[in-house]
């Protein structure tokens, strides 16, 4: 699993740094020498959008996600244990249905192409269901961990 998280933190590092130097770029192009890269935008939307969704799955495997544990922090024993799957088995539910709507609304927009790159905007949208695929994963990955009581390793 670590293997894992480690990929999708390189892979997301490397899209942060395609980011900031196509940021830099575009701010340079506009203001210091009057003209503008017109497919910069575009690229540094979509490559943030799969940044985002490609970061979440890892948020997922270490329990870095926001939550409010006010209550199950004062558990013990198995009930704290039934609670905390509980909350994993509420993540599977919402998460399969991002997946599920996430591959539809992918599939309907590959007719439609973006302004200036000309890809199908099903690319971009494709991170929904990849990001949620993974999430899931990680999420029966946690369930796994608290019946085993272990720690999740970063």
């Amino acid at each position: 699993m670590a293997i894992l998280g480690k990929f999708l933190r390189n892979i997301a590092t490397t899209l942060f740094c395609i980011i900031l130097i196509l940021t830099f770029a575009s701010v340079f192009f506009r203001y210091v020498l009057n003209d503008s890269i017109v497919w910069a935008e575009e690229v540094i939307r979509y490559t943030f959008i799969w940044m985002f969704f490609l970061c979440m799955p890892e948020a997922t495997r270490t329990g870095a996600h926001i939550a409010l544990d006010l209550f199950p922090a004062r558990l013990k024993g198995s009930s704290k244990t039934f609670v905390n799957i509980l909350i994993e088995v509420f993540n599977i539910m919402f998460l399969a249905i991002v997946v599920y709507y996430g591959m539809k609304i992918t599939i309907v927009n590959m007719a439609q192409s973006s302004a200036a790159l000309r890809i199908p905007y099903g690319c971009v949208y494709f991170a929904l269901p990849v990001g949620g695929s993974l999430m899931l994963f990680f999420t029966v990955y946690r369930i796994y961990i608290i019946l085993k009581n272990k720690t999740v390793e970063g």
